[in-house]
Parts: C-alpha cells; structure tokens; sequence
C-alpha cells in the first residue's frame, strides 16, 4: 500500500511512546482508498485516541469499545504491541490489527524460533528498516513472528518471493531495508554501532554500553530515550571499544573525537548523537 504522508491526523495516548501532550504518531493517507488514513504504531499497555494537528479541537475516541468512532469519544484501550491502524474518516471506524515484519533464522539473535528482530516502518521511504547484529548463516523476513507470512529469496538477487529460499549472511552489523511495494531487501554492512558509557551510565566505564538506536530518517544520528543516569560522566564509543569515541571538551553539544569526558547530573534524558556534524 502506497501511502501519502501529507495527512494532519495522528495518535495520542499514554500507550504512545510521546504520552497525551504528544507529538502525535502519524497517521498517513492510503493512494488504495482516499478515506482511509494508516498508522504504523508500537505502543504499551495503556489508552490511546485520534486527533488533528496535535490539538484537541478535533479529536474521535470510542464510547462503545465497538470499532465506531464518536467525536469527543471515550479512550480506546490497547495492550502493548506493534500494530496497523486504519481510521476511516468518513464511515467513522477505526480498526487496530497486529502488524510487524522482522528478521527472523539461525543468524538472528534469537534463531529460527524468535521472537524476530522488528522492522520499523520508515513513512518518509515507504519502507521498513532494522539494524540488526548478525551471526554467520541463514535469514528470512516474516510477518507478525509468525510463517503464514514469509518471504525469501529464490535468486540470492535482492528479490524476495513468498516462502523463499533462506538469505545466507556473514556475521556482521547491517542495516536492512525491505520494501514491500516491489518484494526487494538491501543489506548494508554498518561498521560502526554507538552506545553511552561512563561513570553516570547503569554499567560505568566497563559496559555494556546503552545502546543507541539508528535514526533512520535522517542519516548519522543515533539516539536513544529515557535513559535513566546518574550523578557522573558519559562518552560516546562505537562497538563497546575505545578505538573510536567522543567527547565535548568545551561541555558546548558539540563533539571531538577523544575529546573531554562530559558531566551529568542525575536524571531521565533523551540522547541524541548527530555525527553527521559532530
């Protein structure tokens, strides 16, 4: 399904990862039915509702749990999941479906069983993407870590097809990319990985590392939220090795490669490390 991405609706809630203040998760329109509006969500246990332009103005929720949609409406109760939701402005319905795509065999971290490494739907390409960190051998994509719904590849050409044949991989961090408008993967080798360490972080200076998560809409920005730290300091490093990391050594936001160790004071924070200009 081709999706437009000029729509204004969204979806709020505490199940949401940006809570009731937002920004919304977007909603985006279906080219397959103009009335029709998709989301691609992963949400927590919790209660959700839809409105415009990240205000209350217009806003639907559900007064009889029923899957019809009243203005001003009730909250809809959701469990934690990754899910499709498809909001109908003009019949007045919504429908919440289990939907994810992930990295699935003997090469991902939890083997052929799962649970799979999730894909995250990227709107601005159309596309799902994973970074994944894989051992030498065999993998294939499949929906909602289940195999009714599986695809491979027959040719080894970046092809994939229903059921195809398993996808042999080095070991090796890659960024996959499925786009499942024409059935073709790409696999980039990723040669650097990025985490926090430091005196502040849960692990100290030894790691683990926390783990920063590729932005993959905008190129070099790594980031994680949440992070719970304490009183201390932090780095950058990529791989859990000291062979590559960064520091500030003016405490400005901006980085040096081995530069100063950077203080922090305990607290809930969101990280971003943009070494697209470090």
């Amino acid at each position: 399904m081709k999706l437009d991405l000029t729509t204004t609706w969204g979806v709020v809630g505490d199940a949401t990862p940006n809570g009731w203040n937002g920004p919304d998760m977007p909603f985006y329109k279906s080219t397959v039915n103009p009335s029709e509006f998709v989301a691609y969500v992963t949400l927590t246990d919790g209660e959700i509702k839809f409105r415009e332009n990240n205000d209350w103005s217009n806003n639907y929720g559900d007064d009889g749990a029923d899957g019809t949609l009243e203005p001003g409406g009730a909250n809809i109760a959701v469990s934690a999941g990754t899910y499709k939701i498809t909001l109908n402005l003009s019949a007045l319905t919504y429908k919440i479906e289990t939907f994810s795509w992930g990295v699935v065999g003997d090469a991902a971290p939890n083997g052929w069983n799962g649970p799979d490494v999730a894909f995250e739907y990227v709107p601005t390409t159309d596309t799902w993407k994973a970074l994944v960190k894989l051992a030498a051998g065999e993998i294939k994509f499949r929906q909602n870590n289940d195999w009714a719904n599986n695809l491979g590849d027959d040719g080894a050409d970046g092809t994939l097809e229903p059921g195809g044949a398993n996808i042999a991989v080095e070991a090796g961090n890659y960024l996959i990319e499925l786009n499942l408008n024409d059935n073709t993967y790409v696999m980039t080798k990723v040669e650097n990985v990025w985490g926090v360490v430091g005196s502040a972080t849960p692990n100290e200076w030894n790691g683990p590392d926390v783990k920063l998560a590729m932005d993959f809409t905008k190129e070099g920005v790594w980031y994680a939220n949440n992070v719970t730290l304490k009183d201390g300091e932090i780095k950058f490093r990529a791989n859990e090795s000291w062979d590559n990391n960064y520091g500030s050594n003016d405490a400005d936001g901006n980085l040096q490669a081995g530069g100063a160790n950077i203080a922090v004071v305990e607290g809930v924070y969101d990280i971003v490390l943009d070494l697209s200009n470090p």
